[in-house]
């Protein structure tokens, strides 16, 4: 699942809610979501919405390199997570109990 910030930055890179959408695997209105969840957060607009797709604002181009910086710490946490702790997926067996 990514953060809001991963969606933002994939946004920014695809140049698109669509395209954004597309490649997370999420709906175009989850991804839109996300964004204004985090616009909601920051408290300003930092991507403008038009019919040639999407661009930063101001705010946004401030912002943006933070942004960037969060995904790549969400990434270094991860991973460090799973090489600490092992990656195990659980497993599970089915056993019938003697009647």
């Amino acid at each position: 699942m990514a953060s809001r910030y991963q969606i933002v930055c994939m946004v920014v890179d695809c140049g698109s809610l669509k395209r954004a959408a597309d490649e997370l695997g999420y709906t175009q209105s989850a991804v839109s979501q996300a964004v204004k969840a985090l616009e909601r957060e920051l408290g300003t607009t930092i991507i403008e919405r038009g019919k040639q797709g999407v661009s930063l604002t101001r705010d946004g181009k401030q912002y943006l390199p933070y942004l960037r910086q969060i995904v790549t710490a969400e990434a270094e946490l991860e991973a460090s997570a799973r090489s600490c702790w092992g990656f195990r997926r659980p497993t599970f067996a089915l056993r019938r109990l003697p009647t």
